[in-house]
């Protein structure tokens, strides 16, 4: 079974951030992203409960 991935995009939406915030927090490794292809990034959204912390509007709670 596959994990419920989700663009970067999607996930700044969802944490209250810019996509440029979600960039460094994957670059960091607070963040787990794969990509796809040469330039697609998928961030799985069990990767955000596993930030552990509240980032924005959302928390690993909610």
């Amino acid at each position: 079974m596959e994990a419920l991935m989700i663009s970067v995009e999607e996930t700044a939406g969802t944490l209250g951030v810019s996509t440029k915030t979600v960039r460094r927090m994957i670059s960091r490794g607070v963040l787990e992203a794969r990509r796809i292809g040469p330039r697609l990034l998928r961030v799985p959204v069990a990767g955000l409960a596993q930030t552990g912390r509240q980032v924005g509007n959302w928390s690993p709670s909610s």
